[in-house]
């Protein structure tokens, strides 16, 4: 009875082979999905100045123009050669020079002053009803 034989060899060569499946299955589960990342906020660094004066804890800036940057948000000096410095505006200022603390970092002469503004992120969003291309919904 050789068909049987043969059957019976081909029965567990497919046991075999498909539980050698399984447990490499078992080995590397099936990775997860990762939910959605949340958009990044969108910044943009806007020169607004340059050191005139370094101390010890504070600076000077002479100041680009008129002075728009709210209180409590991201002031910095880049250098030329990269060395950056955190920087929080005093109140005080004369004419145009602003007084600004060094809160970490090193600030040199000639660095530029940058104000980061975060974008709001809702702002950016276009809306269906407000596509480009799409007529403006009329109200009666």
């Amino acid at each position: 009875m050789p068909s049987q034989s043969r059957t019976l060899s081909l029965c567990l060569l497919a046991a075999a082979t498909l539980s050698s499946l399984i447990s490499c299955q078992q080995l590397n589960p099936p990775k997860k999905v990762e939910e959605t990342e949340k958009p990044k906020a969108k910044v943009r660094d806007q020169l607004v100045g340059v050191i005139t004066s370094v101390n010890k804890d504070f600076v000077l800036i002479q100041k680009y123009g008129a002075w728009n940057v709210p209180e409590g948000d991201i002031v910095f000096s880049r250098g030329e050669n990269g060395q950056t410095a955190n920087l929080a505006f005093s109140g005080e200022t004369l004419g145009q020079f602003i007084a600004a603390d060094i809160r970490s970092g090193t600030a040199t002469l000639k660095d530029g002053v940058y104000w980061r503004q975060v974008l709001d992120q809702e702002a950016t969003t276009i809306s269906p009803n407000t596509a480009p291309g799409k007529p403006n919904p009329t109200i009666n």
